[in-house]
């Protein structure tokens, strides 16, 4: 996709098997760069997880685990957007992407994230849903 993407040092800080994931491409347009990001991690209770896709099109799971799209699904919704302004050829800003392990465990991924790296003064963060600019006080690994 011509994205640099470099892997941190979180999985031996946090003691994981992987660290956080930042990419960065390139744009035609000038202006600081935008910032996307979703978690790569999902909540334990998706382990061993198979996903059933429906007659009607929804995905869910067998039943005996939770489906965990959270986050993957913004993962997938990024990666398409970088993918459709490559193939279409639209003229962008340039982007940062920022996939952090470990946010169902208490941010523990982006806690260690060196943050330096960042030049961009907007940041969209795809993770749960309704009002923008609300935050979560609770959640399923959080109860």
């Amino acid at each position: 996709m011509g994205i640099d993407f470099k892997e941190g040092n979180a999985a031996d800080i946090i003691r994981g098997n992987c660290g956080n994931l930042y990419g960065f491409l390139s744009g035609s347009l000038h202006g600081a760069p935008l910032l996307f990001s979703a978690h790569m991690d999902t909540a334990e209770p998706a382990k061993g997880k198979h996903a059933v896709l429906q007659e009607d099109g929804t995905i869910l799971s067998e039943g005996n685990t939770i489906l965990g799209a959270d986050d993957v699904a913004g993962i997938t919704v990024i990666l398409e957007a970088v993918t459709r302004l490559k193939e279409q050829k639209t003229p962008h800003r340039s982007i940062e992407l920022l996939f952090p392990v470990a946010e169902e465990r208490y941010g523990a991924g982006s806690a260690v994230f060196d943050y330096s790296c960042i030049k961009a003064k907007e940041a969209y963060v795809l993770d749960l849903s309704g009002v923008i600019g609300e935050a979560a006080n609770a959640a399923l690994t959080a109860l």
